[in-house]
């Protein structure tokens, strides 16, 4: 089990894959424009998921939509109040959560199968 300074490191390799996630997408603003509002934030609740954790990855879907709504939603940094903009909110959120449960699930059952092998 890990102890409690590992379990917070989990925490802070989250946010920093939003970080990274944010950064990428910035860069490719030019490319996206106003579409793909969510693309580079996908793979980070995955590797979350798959790396660190159901929590963590929770943190990082949060953290990705808020921060993909907020920065690449048009119109950017202001509140949006259209079907669209939500739509597009609920769908990633609604994804990431079934990627979490899934992924999540998968490496439980993988962690069983090794114990019973061990035995």
């Amino acid at each position: 089990m890990l102890d409690r300074r590992n379990r917070e490191l989990r925490y802070v390799w989250a946010v920093t894959l939003v970080a990274a996630a944010f950064l990428a997408r910035f860069i490719l603003q030019p490319l996206f424009g106003p579409t793909h509002i969510y693309t580079a934030f996908y793979p980070v609740v995955l590797i979350a998921a798959y790396g660190l954790g159901a929590r963590p990855a929770i943190l990082a879907t949060a953290l990705s939509a808020a921060i993909a709504y907020w920065c690449f939603a048009p119109p950017p940094f202001d509140w949006k109040l259209d079907a669209e903009s939500g739509a597009g909110l609920a769908v990633f959120v609604g994804v990431s959560t079934v990627a979490i449960y899934l992924v999540t699930g998968l490496m439980r059952m993988a962690d069983v199968r090794v114990a019973a092998t061990a035995r």
